[in-house]
């Protein structure tokens, strides 16, 4: 059986639940978007398929192309994506625990298992993000913002009256 597929992701503490949870659907939108351009969670290109893979029959009933590897196929594995929960300093993602059959499926892309034992070349680690991806996503959920605004306002005032 697949281990459990999350990512923990340790964010900015001063973060309220609904900054956490905004930042963790921006984090799983990033994953979706990089993984659709065939791009692994460190921006390295994913490796393409086996040749025995690519002549295969299942290969040509999938309808995928021996060009491009995107985790696209059904949508089904991106589309899971989910907060699994989220706390104070840390964001939760990945996939529902009792979905045995697409955590085994996220788990061989992640390890390049297939299946068997992780074969080399073939991991395609998807699940997490760059660190300064995460920076600029936090950046859109600065509590302080809005106050450091309001300063700057102020003292604009101040020297305006100064002159």
């Amino acid at each position: 059986m697949a281990k459990w597929q999350r990512e923990k992701i340790k964010i900015r503490k001063d973060l309220g639940p609904l900054q956490r949870e905004a930042v963790g659907l921006e984090i799983i939108e990033r994953i979706k978007d990089r993984t659709k351009k065939g791009f692994d969670r460190k921006g390295k290109k994913f490796p393409g398929y086996s040749k025995n893979y690519t002549e295969s029959l299942d290969f040509k009933i999938a309808g995928k192309s021996a060009g491009k590897v995107d985790l696209e196929l059904s949508s089904e594995m991106m589309n899971s994506i989910e907060v699994l929960s989220h706390k104070k300093g840390e964001i939760v993602i990945g996939f529902d625990k009792g979905n045995s059959d697409l955590n085994g499926k996220v788990e061989g892309n992640r390890l390049g298992t297939y299946g068997g034992k992780p074969k080399r070349g073939k991991k395609r680690d998807f699940l997490g993000i760059q660190r300064k991806d995460l920076v600029k996503i936090q950046n859109n959920y600065d509590y302080n913002k809005e106050e450091r605004n309001k300063i700057k306002d102020r003292i604009n005032r101040i020297h305006s009256i100064l002159g």
